[in-house]
């Protein structure tokens, strides 16, 4: 009856592990999609920018008006908080303050990246393929 026991155990140790490879293996392959899915948006984006003034000119000033938006809540955040007069909520606030000033940088830095990839095109280009057909392989191999 032991043996029965261990052996069921173990079957249904083995059906767990299956269940829980099958499930990271499909998480992997959406990330891995999603990566492609998200080079292939910065290159046809680039290309746009690239083409048009027009479009460069739009996703400058959405960048910089997204930008301001967290620059000004960053700086509401406190007041806004310190209002009701808790300290725990300024504790808060002051956390949210730094995430927001964190996402700030985030955004600038990834402009500033667009720019410099639109300021060297050809060579962006050349990375971010290399980068595709990387993610590619990795999805053939998976």
């Amino acid at each position: 009856m032991e043996a029965l026991s261990a052996l069921f155990w173990s079957v249904i140790g083995g059906f767990i592990v299956l269940a829980i490879n099958k499930i990271y293996r499909a998480y992997k392959k959406k990330t891995i999609m999603d990566d492609l899915d998200s080079i292939e948006f910065e290159i046809t984006h680039l290309e746009a920018m690239k083409k048009s003034s027009v479009e460069m000119n739009r996703s400058s000033f959405r960048g910089l008006f997204f930008m301001f938006f967290l620059i000004a809540l960053a700086n509401v955040l406190p007041n806004a908080f310190s209002f009701f007069g808790d300290v725990t909520l300024n504790f808060v606030a002051s956390i949210l303050q730094f995430s927001l000033w964190f996402l700030v940088a985030a955004v600038a830095y990834k402009f500033w990246q667009r720019y410099d990839n639109l300021k060297n095109f050809k060579e962006a280009c050349v990375r971010l393929e290399a980068k595709k057909e990387k993610l590619q392989n990795k999805l053939k191999n998976s």
